[in-house]
């Protein structure tokens, strides 16, 4: 979401518009206002500077009418060439929508961050700064402002289980999920479900995760129901390989965290309990065993009493 106080749209647009006809004087106009024909032919033969400067006529009608296309098409060959004051200037017009041009904060940032990088490479190689002050304090800010307003973000709503479902002739427990998330257009998130021991704080071993990808389509989206399946073979290997405790009952609980990553958490639920009923591992050989929990809890009463 934009935070940016649009009241001073007109100042900083003033800025701009009257650094840039500053530069235009300097180059070549004297005393007259600039027009294109002052720059097309250099422009033409692939002068970074010209386009840049072609680009600005075009963008705010000096000397002509405005032509956005035209303004993006020499703006775009001059940020190509890694000129920052066009670079800065596709930021500044995605930013704030000069003259009708379509707002695009994403594009924004991403502009106005390699403006950054490419005027420290202009200042490294001719000891000047091809950006003015005013543009460069205000472009470090809106740096700082687009980053956090377009971090990606999630919030989990609800986290609930089913238990003994059938799935690819397996069964288990359903972890169904509602979240959203923003700013992930076209990014990968990933939806993982951690399970515990009751009365255990962290994942205590290796392999007690599962988890699925998603890609939402738009900015922000929804998911109502999104499921992670946990089939019930799986969650035994877990408990006889690393828990090594045997028992025909477990109290576990599981909690669900999305991110971009697993190094980059959004949102982590709180943990939802439940019970797991199986057959100790040392009766397992002793009898034909099947993951249908409450069916071989009633079959092999003996084994559980004994």
């Amino acid at each position: 979401m934009e935070t940016r106080n649009h009241s001073k749209n007109g100042e900083n647009l003033k800025l701009l518009i009257i650094f840039c006809i500053t530069v235009c004087v300097l180059i070549s106009c004297g005393e007259q206002k600039p027009k294109p024909s002052d720059f097309s032919a250099y422009a033409e033969q692939g002068d970074i500077e010209a386009q840049c400067n072609l680009g600005l006529c075009y963008l705010f009608g000096w000397g002509t009418v405005i032509d956005l296309l035209q303004a993006e098409h020499w703006l775009d060959k001059a940020a190509g060439g890694g000129y920052p004051l066009a670079i800065y200037t596709l930021g500044y017009c995605y930013d704030e929508g000069v003259n009708g041009m379509k707002k695009n904060l994403k594009e924004a940032l991403y502009f106005y961050q390699n403006a950054k990088l490419f005027n420290n490479v202009f200042i490294r190689r001719y000891g000047e700064s091809n950006l003015s002050n005013e543009q460069i304090v205000k472009m470090n800010a809106r740096i700082k402002e687009l980053e956090i307003d377009l971090k990606p973000t999630g919030t989990i709503e609800n986290v609930w289980l089913e238990h003994n479902v059938s799935k690819n002739g397996q069964k288990g427990i359903n972890i169904h999920i509602n979240f959203s998330v923003k700013n992930m257009n076209g990014i990968k998130g990933i939806c993982y479900a951690s399970f515990f021991l009751d009365g255990e704080d962290y994942a205590t071993y290796k392999g007690s995760t599962i988890y699925d990808d998603f890609i939402p389509l738009y900015d922000t989206a929804k998911y109502q129901d999104f499921i992670l399946f946990l089939n019930y073979s799986y969650l035994q290997e877990i408990i006889d390989e690393y828990w090594k405790i045997s028992e025909y009952k477990y109290k576990l609980k599981v909690n669900v965290e999305i991110g971009e990553g697993t190094s980059d958490v959004f949102s982590k639920s709180d943990f939802v309990y439940f019970t797991f009923n199986t057959i100790p591992r040392e009766y397992r050989d002793l009898i034909e065993f099947k993951f249908d929990w409450e069916e071989s809890k009633e079959k092999y009463e003996d084994y559980y009493s004994n």
